[in-house]
């Protein structure tokens, strides 16, 4: 480096920050000697003033990573055996205001089968992959029960320092030919705890602190199936019906996943508003295609209760195919409040309101997705 005469330079020393060093002020660097000579003469030059220390440096902790799982994480439902791009699991990462932290590996871990789901893979906000897991294998923990699956990524997932991002994990659902033990398994997919995610400051190359997970973080719970039957519940006519004998007051339309058929066993109907009182009332399911009836009861005459239907013999909806019922009230008797207007609401309020069966009947009654539930109309009476 030439000086020049009566002049200075300034010399500055770079270097990186090792992982897992310990936080604290440090002298990292300091000026001993320097040889020198005369840029004409060539003669050897004196150098005064050392030693001199350089600058200090701190090396910050690494800061926080606070782990959750994110309000838009799937909700508890099922997945019909085959699927692809299953979303399973949104966890959110949060950094703390001391610097960016990087991310460079982390462990999920599912609660059934290892065979079922694969081709995890981990996807940002834009929906791009970030990385790509392992195949789930039995948990070698004793304290840790389910199965594991490990992403490494090739680049580091950077979160910028008071603010938050959020993954994706998704996965395909092994085919019912290939894993038919599949059916009817319920997966939860989690982080264990803070030794499940490796993560360090970006710039100070420090351990941070991973918050959140004192305890499992889990995701909501994914229900496997052969297939699945969903339900939907329309208004017939217009929102102010007439009372009669045969008051058609909703239409239900069932369909069934192109994976598999399925048998529909029975309804539960909560009636509810001054109008369900009807103590000469029945309710009838009629098939919209013969319109003769698949199941009946009576009311109860309350203003609040629960009539279920039940097919003598479960009706079989085949593959990729849907089926629509009448739901149809006797409303003559209903109640009839002088100079006011009546109202009913009629619902299937719960999951376990519906039952189905897989086609042939060979299994336990399976029933509607939470997330689908309730169901619901409303009509009035003059």
């Amino acid at each position: 480096t030439l000086i020049p005469a009566g002049g200075s330079v300034v010399l500055d020393v770079y270097g990186d920050v090792l992982t897992n060093s310990n936080a604290g002020t440090y002298n990292p660097t300091r000026l001993t000697g320097a040889v020198g000579f005369g840029a004409s003469t060539n003669a050897s030059q004196t150098v005064s003033g050392t030693p001199v220390t350089g600058q200090n440096i701190t090396i910050a902790a690494g800061g926080t990573l606070t782990v959750t799982m994110d309000a838009s994480t799937p909700p508890v439902q099922q997945v019909v055996l085959g699927a692809t791009d299953v979303p399973l699991a949104t966890v959110r990462f949060a950094a703390s205001n001391d610097e960016d932290i990087r991310i460079n590996s982390l462990e999920m871990f599912a609660s059934s089968s290892a065979n079922v789901f694969g081709n995890l893979r981990l996807f940002d906000s834009g929906n791009a992959v970030v990385g790509t897991g392992t195949a789930l294998t039995a948990s070698t923990s004793g304290a840790i029960s389910g199965f594991v699956s490990n992403f490494s990524f090739g680049t580091a997932l950077i979160v910028p320092k008071n603010t938050t991002r959020t993954f994706t994990l998704k996965g395909d659902a092994a085919d019912y030919s290939s894993v038919p033990a599949g059916h009817a398994k319920a997966h939860t997919f989690r982080i264990h705890g803070a030794l499940d995610v490796e993560a360090y400051g970006n710039a100070s190359n420090q351990a941070s602190t991973v918050s959140g997970l004192n305890t499992a973080l889990a995701a909501n719970t994914q229900t496997t199936l052969r297939t699945k039957m969903t339900a939907a519940l329309a208004l017939m006519g217009s929102t102010t019906h007439t009372r009669s004998a045969s008051d058609d007051v909703a239409l239900l339309t069932l369909s069934v996943d192109p994976a598999f058929g399925a048998e529909f066993a029975s309804v539960s109907f909560t009636l509810s508003g001054s109008a369900a009182s009807n103590s000469a009332g029945t309710i009838d399911l009629i098939d919209y295609d013969t319109g003769t009836s698949s199941a009946n009861t009576t009311l109860s005459g309350s203003t609040s209760y629960t009539a279920k239907l039940v097919l003598g013999t479960p009706y079989l909806i085949t593959a990729g195919t849907s089926k629509k019922y009448k739901v149809r009230l006797n409303t003559a008797s209903a109640e009839d409040t002088a100079n006011s207007t009546d109202s009913l609401s009629l619902q299937i309020a719960t999951a376990g309101a519906f039952e189905w069966l897989l086609q042939g009947g060979s299994d336990e009654n399976l029933y509607l997705q939470a997330k689908d539930v309730p169901l619901t109309v409303d009509v009035s009476y003059n």
